[in-house]
């Protein structure tokens, strides 16, 4: 898999969270930061 192909696996999870319902910005911060990833599970 080449650089830019990884960057848009990481974008679409970034926009899938981001826009997930009762996410915020605030959220998605503290989400980020307490994971280190946007890799986690949404049940």
């Amino acid at each position: 898999m080449t650089k830019s192909q990884g960057n848009s696996v990481n974008i679409e999870k970034w926009l899938k969270l981001i826009r997930t319902d009762g996410v915020g910005p605030v959220t998605f911060a503290k989400l980020v930061k307490h994971f280190d990833s946007v890799d986690i599970e949404r049940g």
